[in-house]
């Protein structure tokens, strides 16, 4: 018996990172801190992988966690302190050109963040569904943000690279 397999990979094609400044601040980059002027902020945003769950089999569950090396992988740099909000705009499929798709679920279990550090330990867990405030205070500091998650795949699903877009939005 010859199994059918699809691969399935999640393309973050789309990213928007974006800067936003409260609206009493009359420069894009005349931000103040403690009611003191501060220099223009190096502010960047980088992806460093998509999210892939590689090849799996229709009837079954496929789960990308933040531990492993398929996880998307972004990285977040602010050379000044301050909250940032992240905030991610989630497909609830995954598409074949010419038809074909396959539900996909996001949720607290499979997105994380850890400060200055590549590896997901020693962080924090967070609801990709909705925006997340977090705090950098430190000068200098890079953000590493994971996300995974969950495919079911339903049993007769045409074989093929199904994909989607992630939007995500970072704003101070």
């Amino acid at each position: 018996m010859k199994k059918k397999y699809l691969y399935a990979i999640l393309f973050i094609g789309i990213l928007y990172p974006r800067v936003t400044f409260s609206q009493e601040n009359t420069k894009e980059y005349d931000l103040s801190y403690n009611g003191e002027s501060e220099t223009p902020m190096i502010f960047t945003v980088e992806k460093w992988s998509d999210l892939s769950f590689g090849y799996v089999y229709g009837g079954t569950t496929a789960e990308v966690d933040v531990d492993n090396p398929n996880a998307a992988l972004f990285r977040l740099f602010s050379d000044k302190k301050g909250y940032f909000t992240l905030t991610f705009t989630l497909p609830a499929t995954l598409n074949l050109p010419g038809g074909g798709t396959v539900p996909i679920t996001f949720d607290q279990n499979h997105a994380y963040y850890t400060y200055n550090n590549s590896t997901p330990i020693s962080g924090t867990y967070f609801d990709p569904t909705q925006a997340t405030t977090i705090l950098i205070n430190i000068m200098n500091t890079y953000v590493y943000i994971w996300l995974g998650g969950t495919i079911n795949i339903p049993s007769g699903t045409p074989t093929g690279n199904y994909t989607a877009t992630i939007t995500f939005t970072v704003q101070k």
